[in-house]
């Protein structure tokens, strides 16, 4: 399983190799996939995938029969035969595609594989591969490793950088032929029976499609002019044809060109399939577009965006199409055999060129490894690096590239490797000119072997009477047994364990020792040990099958003879039938409970292994009924503890219903509504217990305590029951910001805890109870940062911030600092995002954020008191512009085509319009308003035109097209755009590919080999139409042609404008106790006003007020958001610092390059100490239970602490206590220490700004 993901004991997953090898850390430990790697995520519809094995272990999902949703005993549901071929496949296309791609960011993220999708005899790209079960006469396509591949290959077709190729069905095929070697793509597709050929019928294709045109009935290449004009129906191809049918003409020039006319001219298969793939992959990037030209019966591959273009300039060595290229001939003569090549065969551009030196084919050889191989070739003069593939299937299948390894090296070692998994290699020499390539090598297979031994204990841990189990691994002993010696740091002089091999020829030996805690005898088949003691085991290696001899292979482990510490049992999730018991511990151990309804327990349940975070569940309870319990974990090394609580065991009651849901019985518990109220709120809780409805006939009243951090003297609240005999009680209080009073609102302040206590007279088992619950007050509004505007253009930018907690999102902004204008988002979000497009070039903006949490608590921010501002960039180089936001003077709108806002109308299919521009008000669109028969969408049976006015492009150079679409069409019909010059060509279409656009996206065209110079140009926007399936069309804003050479834009330059920065926002001194400067900090600035970008300058003085200028700057050209200052005067004397901003213009006065700079004036403040004082001692502590349920702890402020470390034990003894955190305050609360039956001991010491202790 190719860069599968790996998780141990539950933790971060990791990823294997490209060979499914994985790393860990601990013997034992447990090792866990869902086959959701780095690379591919497989979504299996039967169910989800989760298989384990032991760490050192294989990785083994097993082997699986049957169909579709069929797994092995024991398998979880979704490791179906569909997931891992599925998972293997496209991880290893997508290797293939990186080491061609490398730049491409597609193949660098996680891709989604959907397999047995609940339909059949299909698969379809969708930004996912979906792949269907088997039925209906056809295979289960997550199964057919060609139907896998042509998906992907759609996906890389979308992902190239050039938008989809046409047909893009040929794209698909050809890569399947190029990974699979086979002209019938996803063979076995069919069941029974071959492919119908669109009318030329296969003669022996069970797959979708045959494309060795001598494999089919007629025996003849397929063309445009005959094979699509006479077999394909209508639709989107180049000539107009149905796609996949279109599909036979590009698909075959491939296949021709790696199987007929590179062998005919001499080169062997191998090589020829190797120079096809290279070819075609390297010319993927940034294709897209028709593959040929069509005007049937006329077709040729004369355009630049034409395949035989592309493959020829991948081809070319010397950047000179003209004088032909290393092997022009053999790809005109497949291309011209299907009507889609340029030229004739005699044209110089047509025939073989090569200024690359001959290069011999190097001669291979491999030697096995463990877990890699050895390759070792024949030196090739002239060749300045070898190019090494790797296949795991056989020789003759497409090929991986592993390495590029530069001469004079003549080896590589390719690791990382299944051991006892054959693998097949070739190598080729090539120059730095990436052309010049030698015929490739001859093909080797070698299969690893564990010839390096290597010795393993079983765990990482051992307890002092305990089992080790030891196992070697060396496949090169030669005898049934090996030898080991192990010893701890107890019995020093090692123990001699024999190992037998598991079965003759395995290279495999285990066995085993025991530990005890006596003392050392030597010889006595016994290891001895002490807790912490170090256990070693060493095995000699004759031989590692690499040269070296006689070497000390080590494995280590720990004594561990204590027990694991508990803490933190609970129950969780009590209903009428079940519950969760919950603990944990210091160290990773085992889960069990034993517990039942009488003292003691006598039933068990066990939970997960391995965990320090337990969770058992009980299920089969019965309603109203206490159940008692304790809980025991035992840890890797066989050390068991448990918890009985002091031998009187934990307890809980299960839920009743009683004809209104379930609810607690007789053990009272009181809940709290919402786990946040903010400061001028009202709190709801409610208590259920069933002991307080004494009378059935009316409803009664009970008293809760509810105390705050602030207010922890409790106000006495009465709930009342919301009916007779319901057991059910509620009841409020209100909140306030104050001091404490006792007047029936509680006091809080921002960041208090509130506790809501009821005191149980009888939980159920006749003993009085503590129930309480508790709440945050969240009373402050969220902290803004980061305030920043991005992704400028003409008409818009996003101004971008972040906060704290979740909030919404509210920008404030107009044209004038008087604003006037909102943009919201009402998502609870923490990083906010708000883009403004209402605006032209070089426009200044103001704005102003704002965020409030769900509490209602509000910040605003802004430049200390004004508006941020930012400026619109400009568009260099600009030639055209039409916005759409005064009609549209001189287009000419044919049909249904207009000009206007868009109202959100269509579609019975697909999205409908946009409700707004995609910046300002207007779009050119086809059908806004709601015309003819189909309101909203195009009409059936129609081809309507929109034509802007004509430009002339005399003076215009690189000349590029922009413009933002909102596309929705089907895919028989034809949404496209039109360059006009002196006749039209499309440089954008549709057909063969169904749009469903939901958002608006940018579309660039480079279209200067067609339009610079031109008298005359305009373009025309296209909608074609069917009969059927009518959807909402074209949108179209911000028509843009420009010079592309330059940036689509940037900023406005002239020092019109400087940033927008609100100065430093922190200062600290960077060590108390040490000389080592201050840091001030400060958020980037909002915006560059017209600039791109900027630095910052810090000043410093020791004067308040100062004013910055060159005589207190200490540093210019800042680029980070922070500056250490280690020149600040440390000797205690307080600092002043001011930061500016300056961007990159160059006609300003800022001290880094002389750009414009910001003006504020915030002063930072703060002194470089280098010592503290030593804090004094705590005289007095003070302890209180606050609500019945919290420890409460206060003390004297102590001189020279700046805050205070809070301990706790279960035992007076100095060494037991356990640090419970610290705290600025001269307070601390042991929350729920209050509510349980143990006896807790306290200290509080000061610390000081060093962070060194008092007494």
């Amino acid at each position: 399983m190719p860069f599968a993901d790996t998780s141990e004991d539950g933790g971060p997953p990791q990823t294997a190799t490209d060979h499914g090898l994985y790393e860990c850390a601990s013997a034992g430990s447990d090792i866990a996939t869902h086959l959701d790697s780095q690379y591919v995520r497989i979504n299996d519809i039967c169910g989800p995938i989760e298989e384990h094995t032991v760490c050192d272990d294989p990785l083994d999902l097993g082997s699986t029969s049957g169909l579709n949703c069929s797994v092995e005993p024991g398998a979880s549901a979704g490791n179906t035969q569909a997931a891992k071929t599925a998972f293997y496949h496209i991880n290893v296309i997508k290797e293939k595609a990186r080491g061609y791609l490398p730049t491409n960011d597609w193949l660098q993220q996680k891709l989604t594989v959907r397999v047995n999708i609940n339909s059949t005899c299909n698969a379809y790209w969708d930004g996912r591969v979906n792949m269907y079960r088997e039925g209906g006469g056809c295979s289960n396509t997550g199964t057919n490793m060609g139907v896998l591949v042509h998906e992907w290959g759609h996906g890389m077709d979308e992902n190239d950088g050039g938008g989809y190729d046409n047909p893009s069905e040929g794209y698909a095929d050809v890569t399947n032929i190029l990974e699979s070697h086979e002209s019938c793509i996803g063979r076995g597709f069919y069941e029974s029976g071959t492919c119908s050929g669109y009318g030329d019928a296969c003669l022996s294709c069970t797959g979708i499609r045959e494309m060795d045109w001598d494999k089919r009935e007629s025996h003849t290449p397929a063309t445009p002019a005959g094979f699509s004009q006479n077999n394909c129906g209508g639709g989107g191809d180049p000539c107009g044809k149905e796609p996949h049918c279109g599909s036979y003409i590009v698909s075959e020039a491939i296949w021709d060109l790696a199987t007929r006319d590179l062998p005919a001219s001499g080169m062997d298969p191998a090589s020829a399939w190797l120079l096809t793939e290279k070819l075609w992959y390297e010319s993927r990037s940034g294709s897209g577009g028709d593959a040929y030209n069509c005007s049937l019966p006329n077709s040729d591959g004369c355009g630049t965006n034409s395949w035989f273009h592309k493959l020829r300039l991948a081809d070319d060595d010397d950047g000179n199409l003209d004088n032909g290229t290393p092997h022009a001939a053999a790809i005109f003569a497949a291309f011209d055999r299907h009507g889609i090549a340029c030229g004739s065969a005699t044209d110089i551009s047509n025939q073989d060129y090569s200024s690359c030196p001959t290069l011999a084919a190097p001669s291979l050889s491999a030697k096995a490894l463990t877990n890699a191989v050895e390759l070792s070739w024949s030196e090739v003069p002239g060749a300045t690096r070898y190019r090494i593939y790797r296949n795991d299937l056989g020789c003759d299948r497409g090929q991986l590239v592993v390495a590029d390894v530069a001469a004079p090296a003549t080896s590589f070692t390719d690791d990382g490797l299944m051991n006892d998994f054959t693998v097949y290699y070739r190598v080729q020499a090539m120059t730095d000119n990436g052309a010049c390539l030698s015929p490739v090598s001859n093909c080797v297979e070698s299969a690893p072997q564990p010839f390096a031994g290597k010795v393993r204990l079983d765990q990482e841990t051992y307890g002092c009477s305990n089992r080790i189990g030891i196992k070697v691994t060396d496949a090169n002993v030669g005898a049934p047994t090996v030898d080991v010696t192990i010893h701890s740091d107890t019995e020093v002089d090692p123990e001699t364990v024999t190992l037998t091999e598991t079965a003759p020829g395995s290279g495999k030996f285990v066995g085993e020792i025991y530990t005890t805690s006596g003392a050392p005898v030597h010889g006595d088949g016994l290891l001895s040990t002490t807790h912490g003691d170090l256990i070693l085991v060493e095995y000699i290696d004759a031989d590692d099958g690499a040269g070296g001899q006689n070497l000390v292979r080590q494995d280590t482990a720990t004594s561990d003879c204590v027990f694991p510490l508990i803490s933190g049992v609970g129950e969780q999730n009590v209903t009428g039938s079940s519950a969760d018991i919950v603990w944990d511990t210091d160290e990773i151990s085992d889960s069990v409970v034993v517990w039942g309804p009488a003292i003691p327990p006598d039933r068990t349940e066990t939970g997960p292994d391995r965990v320090t975070q337990h969770t058992v569940s009980l299920s089969g309870l019965s309603e109203c009924t206490v159940y008692y319990y304790e809980v025991h974990s035992t840890d890797p090394a066989g050390n068991t503890a448990i918890d009985d609580n002091h031998g009187a065991y934990y307890h809980f009651e299960t839920l009743g219903d009683f004809g209104d849901g379930l609810q607690p019985c007789h053990e009272g518990r009181v809940t709290v509504e919402a786990p946040v109220y903010s400061c001028s709120d009202t709190v709801t809780f409610r208590v259920v217990d069933m002991d307080l409805n004494t009378d059935p006939n009316v409803a009664e009243t009970a008293v809760l305590e509810v105390t705050s951090t602030t207010e922890t003297d409790p106000e006495l609240v009465t709930v009342t029951e919301t009916g007779p005999d319901t057991s059910k009680f509620t009841g409020s209080i209100a909140t306030a910001e104050g001091p404490p009073a006792p007047d029936g609102v509680l006091q809080t302040q921002d960041g208090d805890l509130l506790t809501v206590t009821y005191l149980d007279a009888d939980d159920g088992t006749g003993s009085p109870a503590i129930s309480y619950d508790t709440a945050d007050l969240d009373c402050g509004g969220p902290e803004i940062s980061s305030i920043h505007v991005d992704t400028l253009t003409d008409a818009r930018g996003t101004v971008r911030w972040t906060t704290d907690e979740p909030a919404d999102s509210v920008v404030e902004w107009g044209l004038t600092p008087d604003l006037g204008n909102t943009a919201s988002d009402g998502a609870l979000v923490t990083g906010h995002a708000i883009t403004l497009n209402q605006f032209d070039i070089c426009g200044l903006v103001y704005v102003r954020v704002r965020s409030t949490d769900e509490y209602g608590n509000t910040t605003v921010a802004d430049d200390h008191g004004q508006p941020f501002t930012f400026l619109t960039y400009d568009i260099p180089g600009l030639y055209y512009r039409e916005r759409f936001e005064s009609g549209a003077p001189g287009w000419t709108l044919g049909g249904e085509w207009e000009v206007g806002p868009p109202q959100g109308l269509g579609s019975g299919f697909g999205h409908p319009d946009p409700t707004a521009a995609y910046n300002n008000t207007g779009v050119l669109g086809h059908d806004l308003t709601g015309l003819g028969a189909h309101p909203g969408d195009y009409e059936p049976n129609t081809a309507e035109v929109a034509r802007m006015p004509a430009q002339d492009a005399t003076s215009w150079r690189n000349t590029k097209l922009i413009l933002y679409k909102h596309l929705n069409v089907e895919r028989n019909d034809d949404a496209s755009i039109w360059l006009w010059t002196t006749n039209g060509v499309p440089i954008y279409r549709s057909s063969g590919s169904t749009i469903t656009d939901s958002s608006y996206s940018k579309m660039e065209f480079d279209i200067s080999g067609r339009a610079d110079g031109q008298p005359s140009l305009f373009l025309e926007f296209r909608q074609q139409a069917d009969g059927s399936d009518q959807r909402s069309g074209w949108n179209i804003d911000d028509v843009i042609l420009k010079d592309g050479s330059l940036p689509d834009y940037a900023p406005c330059g002239g020092c019109r404008q400087p940033p927008s920065f609100a100065g430093a926002t922190s200062i600290q001194d960077n060590d108390a106790c040490g000389a080592t400067g201050i840091t001030v900090s400060w958020d980037e600035a909002v915006s560059w006003g017209s600039g791109g970008g900027g630095t910052y300058a810090v000043y410093r003085s020791t004067q308040p007020l100062f004013t910055p200028g060159p005589s207190n700057l200490i540093a210019s050209g800042v680029t980070g958001l922070s500056y250490n200052d280690t020149t600040a005067p440390s000797d205690g004397t307080i600092v002043f610092y001011v930061v500016r901003a300056e961007n990159d213009e160059t006609c300003g006065s800022g001290p880094n390059n002389g750009g414009l700079m910001d003006d504020n004036l915030v002063y930072a403040s703060s002194a470089d100490m280098t010592q503290q004082p030593t804090p004094a001692g705590i005289d007095t502590l003070r302890v209180d239970i606050v609500s019945h349920a919290h420890v409460r702890l206060t003390w004297e402020a102590a001189s020279g602490a700046t805050e205070y470390a809070v301990y706790r034990s279960a035992s007076p003894l100095p060494g037991d206590f356990q640090s419970l955190g610290r705290t600025g305050e001269l307070f601390y609360d042991d929350v729920g220490a209050g509510a349980t039956q143990h006896t807790w001991f306290y200290l509080v010491r000061g610390v000081n700004a060093c962070g060194n202790e008092g007494p």
